[in-house]
């Protein structure tokens, strides 16, 4: 019997196993055999080295193996490693995670300084310290991925990040190392997004303030697209009348307006980026403008819109003005219609077609930001033209029960949370699995 034979076989009996019926040997073979018929597999399967390509297949084979284990964020507060204290500092936080019943190697990312700190406490079910590791120093030291020797009877492992003045973001974090077959969605055949180009277009939500994740970037880790990153915070899509009959910024900026026309405002657009783009990082002025946002070199094969928020004209005139079918305006041209929500995103949707004729987009509802005023006005675009809205906001179960965990800031402001983050971008993940 040959390879490709016997993988059918194999492929074939693991399928049957979920199965109530029972079937014969001879139907896996006669099965296997019209697979082996019918497939494109090549006879013989076997690992070639791919010369300067083995660095990038080893590279991307190993970071699969690693997988963020998630805990409670300790704000303004480090561990101490002598006793476990957790003591007031505001140029820390604490990651403390329950590893109870993790069996894997584990990894931990973050940043120290001071003697009192170390890159791990440990303790017992009865949170006594039994132990650290790697003592921080009088100066500042990053560590990634340091394998932690785990004291028999741990439960807890309480990891302190050194911020000093870098706000809600961290790059602290635990990962195991999983050894076993992927998760579906590690499978290329059932993941269309892996290796994929994805542009964000969002607010201060999507790019994580007052968090220390992006919902956006965690869909990438799990679903292996890359991200384009062009949230801003307080960017709105539309203008607003300067009361002579001109055009000026809404709020921090709005998306609609030129580079030339923010520097008749006064506004000075930058020629680059920030680099790299972290969730809760700094004010990223680049992307307040379409013109940055669509730049050829951010041709996406996706563009998610998360854009309700920090919106306030949700009129409809722009869009009872639009010929929908001819997808032209009855009076005026584009530009003369960029002072409403619609208008503004009927706008933007030209930009991209006009830079990627094959785009593919998705609206995504991600806080109560305008939530109630907008969603409607979305939907009127959204049942028009055949675009999906993903409503995570709806998906998170908001209550006066949850608040305290839906809202950052221990329930105070209503950006989410650093916790409907990690489980947003889980959701976004598993729905993206359904756009094509």
């Amino acid at each position: 019997m040959n390879n490709i034979k016997l993988f059918w076989m194999l492929f074939v009996s693991i399928h049957l196993l979920y199965s109530q019926e029972k079937n014969s040997f001879k139907f896996h073979v006669e099965l296997a055999e019209y697979f082996e018929a019918t497939s494109k597999f090549p006879t013989e399967l076997k690992y070639e080295d791919k010369g300067d390509n083995t660095p990038v297949v080893k590279r991307d084979l190993q970071e699969e193996n690693f997988v963020e284990v998630y805990g409670q964020e300790i704000y303004n507060t480090f561990a101490r490693r002598t006793d476990g204290a957790y003591l007031s500092n505001s140029n820390y936080d604490v990651l403390k995670v329950d590893i109870e019943g993790i069996d894997s190697p584990l990894l931990a990312s973050t940043r120290t300084n001071g003697t009192g700190t170390a890159v791990a406490v440990f303790f017992d079910e009865n949170e006594n310290v039994i132990g650290n590791q790697i003592q921080g120093t009088t100066t500042t030291v990053i560590y990634s991925r340091v394998l932690l020797n785990i004291p028999p009877g741990t439960k807890y492992v309480a990891i302190s990040y050194y911020k000093n003045g870098q706000g809600y973001y961290h790059d602290f974090k635990l990962e195991k190392i999983v050894t076993d077959f992927p998760s579906i969605t590690d499978l290329k055949s059932l993941n269309q997004w892996r290796g994929k180009k994805v542009l964000g277009l969002g607010t201060s939500v999507m790019f994580g303030r007052r968090a220390t994740k992006s919902y956006m970037f965690e869909a990438s880790k799990r679903l292996g697209f890359n991200y384009i990153n062009t949230s801003v915070a307080g960017q709105a899509i539309h203008a607003q009348d300067d009361g002579l009959g001109g055009i000026e910024i809404l709020n921090f900026g709005s998306s609609v307006l030129s580079i030339a026309e923010y520097s008749s405002l006064g506004v000075n657009i930058e020629n680059s980026p920030l680099e790299p783009l972290k969730p809760n990082g700094p004010y990223n002025n680049h992307y307040r403008t379409w013109e940055n946002i669509f730049k050829p070199e951010n041709k996406a094969d996706l563009y998610v819109f998360a854009i309700l928020p920090n919106n306030i004209d949700f009129a409809t005139t722009d869009w009872d003005d639009f010929n929908k079918a001819t997808w032209t305006y009855n009076t005026g041209t584009f530009e003369d219609h960029r002072k409403t929500f619609l208008g503004a995103l009927i706008y933007m949707f030209n930009k991209m077609y006009e830079s990627n004729p094959e785009a593919r987009a998705v609206f995504v509802l991600d806080s109560e930001f305008s939530y109630a005023e907008g969603r409607k006005e979305l939907e009127k675009f959204a049942n028009e033209f055949g675009i999906e809205i993903i409503d995570l906001w709806k998906k998170l179960q908001f209550n006066p029960k949850t608040k305290s965990l839906i809202y950052s800031e221990g329930g105070t402001n209503p950006h989410p949370s650093t916790f409907s983050h990690i489980l947003m971008g889980e959701m976004l993940a598993n729905e993206l699995l359904l756009i094509r």
